[in-house]
């Protein structure tokens, strides 16, 4: 008897279960759930985006919203390719923020009048090789500049510029290029703590700047036993980075936004248009090509 008694209860409480489901929206709340949007999106103009959204339409067609007057102010330079250049890792718009305050340009897009579109998404504020960091929104402080790349990111991730990304050019190659005017390693901070030997100090000082040792046979002999240590702790990416990154003005104005395609995203002749998340026109450009 007592297991028939535990099997209607088990029933019962299924039965319960359903019901509630069934209320509650049943089968057609699992559509509800569909979309790019994970929960109700925050008030207009937060900037806040939800779930995944087309990043490129190779067919998007321009309405009539897209012609509206934007109220953001940016300055866009369109710099590509050679006419013939046909790699998206050399094609570029600049966006520098003219406003006085903080500007979002996470979920804008850059549209042309021949029909593709790129979104523009979060970045990196600060990458560290080897780590995997959380995107954020891409917000430009005055006078900064976003760097809209066509293809995708030599080491992954969008990120902004610091004084040592100059490290970063010596194993891929960047367009626009990162400027190589990195920290010194051998600043009296790091000589006190690891105390390297006068003919390390020699070789560090007389590497390029933002260029480390690839291999360890490149260390002359006699340099010491600690100058190897020394190279890796201070004379890297990352130890650039551990040296510096408290210190003022560590941050560059520029962010290396990467779009993503594999392909060139604007004709020769494109007019460029770029929509903030409402789809409203900030701004357009008639797309000139430079050399680079």
């Amino acid at each position: 008897m007592k297991l028939r008694s535990d099997a209607i209860i088990i029933i019962s409480i299924l039965i319960a279960l359903w019901f509630m489901w069934f209320v509650s929206g049943g089968p057609s709340k699992v559509e509800s759930t569909k979309g790019p949007f994970l929960k109700p999106p925050s008030p207009i103009d937060t900037g806040e985006i939800y779930g995944n959204l087309p990043n490129l339409d190779f067919n998007f067609k321009l309405g009539t919203k897209n012609f509206i007057s934007s109220k953001y102010r940016v300055s866009v330079k369109a710099v590509g390719s050679a006419i013939k250049e046909t790699s998206p890792a050399k094609e570029y718009l600049d966006i520098t923020n003219k406003s006085d305050s903080l500007l979002d340009i996470t979920g804008w897009r850059v549209a042309s009048e021949s029909g593709t579109s790129a979104r523009i998404g979060g970045s990196v504020q600060l990458f560290v090789s080897g780590e995997i960091r959380e995107s954020s929104n891409t917000v430009l402080r005055p006078g900064e500049t976003a760097h809209l790349i066509s293809g995708q990111s030599p080491v992954g991730v969008s990120f902004k510029q610091n004084v040592c990304s100059g490290y970063l050019s010596q194993f891929q190659k960047f367009v626009p290029a990162l400027p190589k005017e990195c920290p010194s390693a051998t600043t009296p901070e790091n000589l006190s703590l690891y105390k390297p030997s006068p003919a390390c100090i020699n070789f560090v000082n007389n590497l390029p700047s933002c260029a480390t040792v690839i291999n360890i046979d490149q260390i002359p002999s006699g340099s010491g036993p600690s100058c190897g240590e020394f190279i890796e702790k201070h004379a890297t990416y990352n130890g650039c980075i551990a040296d510096n990154r408290n210190k003022d003005n560590f941050y560059k104005p520029y962010f290396m936004i990467y779009l993503g395609s594999n392909k060139e995203l604007w004709k020769s002749s494109d007019t460029i248009h770029i929509l903030d998340r409402e789809g409203k026109t900030v701004t357009t450009v008639k797309q000139t090509f430079l050399n680079i």
